[in-house]
């Protein structure tokens, strides 16, 4: 399961949720990747530093944010130095990090900016390689796609046996969502390449650039 962001505070009633969620604090900065693991860590309750670093841990958050012991400090150093947490040893979440942590969230989530992969540029170049070596290659991918599939799978289904609300696992159901897309799209195109039906000439430049390069 991955960081949860905070449930909405029971006394905020006037609205001031919603507001901030709309990004109306202009002067607030906006967390660094690792900040915002911090502070949805926070948000479920105060930590120290090592505590920090097993809950990073044990959730496997580095598949989504690069970080080792230096980054952590830093973060921390950061959320301190913002006034999103307070505390000499254990941090807690102040009204300013909650805060910072709702405006981020809702922006990210309304935001679609498609990241460009190693695979796509590799999708580019593969017919500078032979049938043979393509194949072998996406055969490995499907097969690693099939791992993940199945671990994050293994994870939604822990999460329900432990009776956690079903919105604690929306990262790892739309993680799964597009896993499955990709390995039904990566299976059609190995069946196509075994059948002949993909023709695949390696080295064969092409007349004009394929749409959407």
């Amino acid at each position: 399961m991955e960081a949860p962001l905070p449930p909405r505070n029971p006394d905020r009633a006037d609205g001031r949720d919603d507001a901030r969620a709309e990004g109306l604090d202009d002067d607030a900065r906006t967390p660094s990747p690792l900040a915002v693991s911090v502070l949805a860590l926070l948000a479920e309750a105060p930590a120290t530093q090592a505590a920090l670093r097993e809950q990073l841990t044990s959730r496997r958050q580095d598949r989504l944010v690069a970080w080792d012991e230096d980054a952590l400090g830093e973060a921390v150093a950061e959320v301190r130095g913002h006034g999103w947490a307070t505390g000499a040893t254990a941090l807690e979440l102040t009204e300013a990090g909650h805060d910072a942590l709702i405006a981020w969230t809702a922006a990210a989530l309304a935001a679609h900016d498609p990241e460009r992969p190693a695979f796509d540029l590799a999708l580019l170049t593969a017919p500078a390689v032979s049938p043979d070596i393509a194949r072998a290659a996406l055969t490995r991918r499907l097969a690693a796609l099939d791992a993940a599939t199945g671990e994050l799978t293994t994870r939604i289904r822990t999460a329900a046996r432990r009776g956690l609300s079903e919105a604690y696992g929306l990262q790892a159901d739309y993680r799964r969502a597009l896993l499955m897309a990709e390995f039904r799209w990566l299976s059609r195109l190995l069946e196509r390449m075994d059948s002949g039906e993909l023709s695949w000439t390696a080295g064969e430049a092409p007349t004009t650039t394929p749409e959407g390069a």
